[in-house]
Formats: structure tokens, C-alpha cells, sequence
């Protein structure tokens, strides 16, 4: 029974460690590519941060991070993405999703290592809609994430990627 006890006294004071809050890089120098290099962890770490917050908490905070997210995605060449309006129409109801369509191209680009156009659209969109999801009640109604949310749901994303791209 104490080594129970013990167990998890000591899983709570491990929890909070493991779950830090991310700050935001203060005046990050990104001006070689192992400058991009040495800030992929803080991408990732901002990436997770944006897509689990809602538009309207810290929205300071929100606006930093996302300044910090397209600096690094401006420069980086880890990561190259093109935009197209079929994968973006979503942006001009609700212009905040669209750092989170560029950050879940990104987190899947740096956590596999896939550069396929394709995979990033997908992997955009379905941040997007996740988030999309979660926050409704935070973001301008749209009928085309709702399409989107349930063609990712019939797993139908990729295909529509597919034909939107060529």
C-alpha cells in the first residue's frame, strides 16, 4: 500500500513537468538554416499551444505565437508549402484558422519527415477542422468546414484534396 501511495505522490509532482506551458521565443534570431534548425522544437511546442487554445484565451499570447510560427515558416527550409484557395477558402470567415492550416502542414512535415504536397494539405486541414470543431462557438459559423469536417469524418479528406490540387 505505501509503495502504492508513493507511486502516485510522485506521478502528480510529474505530471505538471511534463505538461509545460510554451512560452514564446523572445526576439528569436532566424537568419541561417541551422538558426530554423535549432527553433523546431519551439515550432512544434507553438503549434500544439495554438491548436489547444481557443481564439479568445491569452490573445496576446495567440498573437505572438503565431508571428513567431510565420516567421519561422518564411524562412525555414525544412518546410515549403503553396497556398491554394480551394485548401483556404475557410480564412476569409475566420482568418485565424489559417496560421493553424500552415502549422499542421508543418508539425507533419518536421514529425515524418514527408514533404508530399498532398499529405501537408490534408494534414492542414484536418487541424483545421479539428480545431474547427472544438472552438465553433468562438468562430464565424461555415458551411464549408462543416463539408470539409465530414468528409474528413467519411475519410473522403484526401481524395478531395487530390482532385482540388490538380
Amino acid at each position: 500500500m505505501k509503495v502504492f501511495i508513493c507511486s502516485l505522490f510522485l506521478l502528480a509532482f510529474m505530471l505538471p513537468a511534463g505538461a509545460q506551458e510554451f512560452k514564446v521565443p523572445k526576439e528569436p534570431k532566424m537568419e541561417k538554416a541551422e538558426d530554423y534548425k535549432a527553433y523546431e522544437e519551439d515550432v512544434l511546442a507553438c503549434i500544439n499551444w495554438l491548436s489547444s487554445h481557443g481564439p479568445e484565451e491569452e490573445s496576446s499570447k495567440r498573437k505572438k505565437a503565431s508571428a513567431f510560427l510565420l516567421m519561422w515558416l518564411t524562412g525555414t527550409p525544412a518546410v515549403s508549402m503553396e497556398l491554394h484557395a480551394e485548401m483556404i477558402e475557410y480564412s476569409e470567415k475566420n482568418p485565424e484558422l489559417l496560421i493553424l492550416f500552415m502549422g499542421g502542414w508543418a508539425k507533419y512535415v518536421l514529425e515524418t519527415g514527408d514533404k508530399d504536397a498532398t499529405a501537408g494539405n490534408v494534414a492542414g486541414l484536418e487541424m483545421v477542422i479539428n480545431y474547427y470543431n472544438q472552438y465553433k462557438d468562438q468562430l464565424s459559423k461555415d458551411r464549408s468546414l462543416k463539408k470539409l469536417s465530414k468528409k474528413m469524418e467519411e475519410g473522403e479528406l484526401k481524395t478531395y484534396v487530390e482532385e482540388s490540387l490538380n
